[in-house]
């Protein structure tokens, strides 16, 4: 406000476009606004109003909140959708293929390579028996010292206009 008050008081005075101008005036210092003089219990008191009152504000929230109705939730809710959709739709299920031709034999291809997964087979890198799926993911997959090794230098794309770009993580 004070800041106002000096334009409006001061601007016929400064602005040469005005008949009321006057060369080499200074502007009006109308003072800094100060904090009033008060004592440390004064200080104490104003805080502990505040909080009192930020307090009970979180009382009259918290109540207001209580008489919300609740809507109850069903824990398998996800699942009975799907159930649902599943009427409805197709999907494939890998545990039941049907009762087509090519069902028996996409039942029986499945059920090799999971047989053949599922063999313990004896890791010629470590010489420890393991499944052989963890050995072919170690063989084909993981690199020398067991990580995915997947290389992050200079990737960049755009989305809406945004262009994101990462030069390299290490």
């Amino acid at each position: 406000q004070t800041f106002f008050d000096r334009m409006v008081y001061d601007g016929p005075r400064l602005c040469p476009h005005i008949s009321g101008y006057v060369n080499g005036t200074e502007p009006s210092d109308f003072g800094g606004i100060g904090l009033p003089n008060l004592t440390r219990d004064a200080v104490s008191t104003v805080v502990l109003a505040v909080v009192v009152a930020a307090e009970i504000g979180l009382i009259v929230f918290a109540e207001r909140h209580i008489q919300q109705p609740k809507i109850p939730t069903e824990p398998l809710s996800g699942q009975s959708k799907i159930d649902s959709l599943q009427e409805e739709n197709n999907f494939l299920n890998f545990n039941n293929l049907g009762d087509t031709f090519l069902s028996s034999y996409a039942e029986m291809a499945l059920e090799g390579l999971k047989n053949y997964l599922n063999e313990t087979v004896k890791d010629e890198v470590t010489g420890v028996t393991d499944l052989q799926v963890n050995t072919l993911l170690r063989n084909y997959v993981l690199g020398n010292d067991g990580e995915i090794p997947i290389e992050f230098d200079d990737v960049a794309f755009t989305i809406a206009g945004l262009r994101v770009q990462i030069h390299s993580i290490f």
